[in-house]
Parts: C-alpha cells; sequence; structure tokens
C-alpha cells in the first residue's frame, strides 16, 4: 500500500532509536512505553530531542497510561517549547501492527506511533554504537512498525512512507527523562 505523508520529516537522533530500545528492554517481559519530544520548525521539520518516559502499568500484552501521567508529559513539553513527535511502544513478539487497543489508546493523531518488536530489541547494528556509525547513512530499523493517522486510521508506513516520514541523523543525543518515579 502506498502511503501519504502530510507532514515533513522527522528528524530522529540514532541515539534516540537506541537509547528508547535499551528503556524497552529494561522493562523486563511487559509492554512500555516512551514518548519522543522535541521541536519543530516553522517549514514543519521535527526533531527529536528527549525520551520522555511517562508513570504507566505495564503487562505481558499492554500498558497503560492515565491521564494523570500523560498530564506530566505535556508538562515537560511546554516548559520547553516541545511538542509530542512520536509515541512509542513495545509489543511481545514480532508483529508490529497496531492492535485495536493501540488505536484506541494512541494519544495523539499528529504524532507517529511506533512499535518495537519483542520487548524492544533491534538487530544487532543498533547494538553497536561503531557499526553504526561506519554504516552510516541507515534507514528506521525496518523492524520497527511505524504507523501514520492518515485517512482516518492508523496505517502502518510501508519502506517508502517511513523514509518520507523519518530519517536517522547522527545526533544530538536526545536527553532522557523519566516521570515513573
Amino acid at each position: 500500500m502506498k502511503n501519504a505523508i502530510v507532514r515533513a520529516g522527522l528528524a530522529v537522533p540514532a541515539d534516540a532509536i537506541r537509547m528508547t530500545s535499551a528503556f524497552l528492554q529494561s522493562m523486563t517481559g511487559v509492554e512500555s512505553c516512551c514518548f519522543w519530544l522535541g521541536s519543530r520548525n516553522p517549514s514543519g521539520k521535527a526533531t527529536v530531542m528527549a525520551i520522555v518516559v511517562p508513570r504507566q502499568r505495564n503487562q505481558p500484552g499492554n500498558y497503560h497510561v492515565e491521564a494523570d501521567a500523560m498530564v506530566g508529559v505535556a508538562d515537560v513539553a511546554r516548559q520547553r517549547g516541545w511538542t509530542n513527535l512520536a509515541q512509542i511502544h513495545s509489543h511481545p513478539g514480532t508483529d508490529v501492527r497496531h492492535s485495536g487497543y493501540d488505536d484506541e489508546m494512541a494519544n495523539s493523531r499528529r504524532a507517529l506511533s511506533l512499535v518495537y518488536p519483542t520487548y524492544g530489541a533491534l538487530p544487532g547494528m543498533w547494538c553497536f554504537r561503531g557499526w553504526l556509525w561506519r554504516l552510516w547513512p541507515v534507514p528506521i530499523p525496518q523492524e520497527i512498525g511505524v504507523h501514520a493517522f492518515l485517512r482516518a486510521k492508523w496505517t502502518l508506513l510501508d519502506a517508502a512512507g517511513v523514509a518520507a516520514a523519518m530519517q536517522v541523523i547522527s545526533g544530538p543525543k536526545p536527553a532522557f527523562i523519566d516521570l515513573r518515579t
């Protein structure tokens, strides 16, 4: 299926992909979520500046973020002039399509929605920073499901859609903000 992207590209530091994977894997056997926040310039292009982890309830098959925990994420964004660029969560297996629950729980239809497989695991080259720099430039790992809200529904983007929506950049390293405490 061909995908149309209405927003300009999202610049994602390679460290954001790796740090997100590390956080999701640290949750050991449960689905979990975080958000990529950052700034959007007047032309619509955006850059991920932070990974924000809200308070959440985690289970092997889903996660849940209460409304007051989302207020905490919004406060972080507002204080820094950032916006929600992507919502990210993990799935237990390799199926990275949105479930009906995922569609319902997505907090913004303007942000992308990424699903990491196997509770956050990524292919080998993403585990070793030195390899990544030698292989530059690299695409978003194809194992990650990237969804956009298109034509009134969440749509899993094909490779061309992902390439149009997101690009990996070499920096800057995003802040990691954990609101669970």
